[in-house]
């Protein structure tokens, strides 16, 4: 996306983005401000991690908004506090198994460093397929495009067939 490694991005990189009107995909997300507290904001968290973890992995853009065509328009910096990262760890913990684990890099505004942009690295996993727990459901999302779709249960054995020979192999 940048050209570089994730933990080299200054700001003036992450402007790039705006500049350059790049696009949600396969494996970016932007998100103009933190996932909130509500039980909704909380399953949209955990789907939209999942999603990357059962298909391609990708990365979470926190204070970067786009258009109506999913593309980079602007920034809304967020706190980089640590206790938002423990939090987004606690409702993966609570929400989606098996676990799913995240890497995270925040990359400071150049007017305040409390406040930028925080990306979440989510790599595609080997214990794929994970679901997320709704009520007493369980769902498993898969990124596809820009939109995150539910596995059908043929696309769910393939997945379940494919951990297996990963945990063979």
């Amino acid at each position: 996306m940048f050209g570089k490694n994730i933990e080299d991005l200054t700001w003036e990189d992450v402007l790039k983005l705006v500049e350059g009107q790049v696009d949600e995909g396969q494996d970016l997300e932007f998100k103009s401000q933190h996932y909130g507290s509500s039980d909704d904001d909380k399953h949209e968290f955990a789907k939209d991690v999942t999603a990357f973890a059962n298909t391609t992995g990708g990365i979470i853009a926190i204070g970067v908004r786009e258009d109506n065509q999913g593309r980079a328009e602007g920034f809304n910096p967020v706190s980089l506090y640590e206790g938002e990262i423990l939090r987004y760890r606690q409702i993966l913990a609570s929400r989606v198994q098996p676990l799913v684990s995240f890497t995270t890099y925040s990359v400071p505004s150049d007017v305040d460093p409390n406040l930028g942009v925080l990306f979440i690295i989510i790599p595609r996993s080997n214990l794929a397929p994970h679901c997320v727990i709704v009520n007493i459901d369980l769902r498993f999302p898969s990124r596809y495009v820009k939109t995150t779709n539910y596995l059908q249960e043929k696309d769910l054995a393939n997945a379940y067939r494919e951990r297996l020979m990963l945990a063979q192999s």
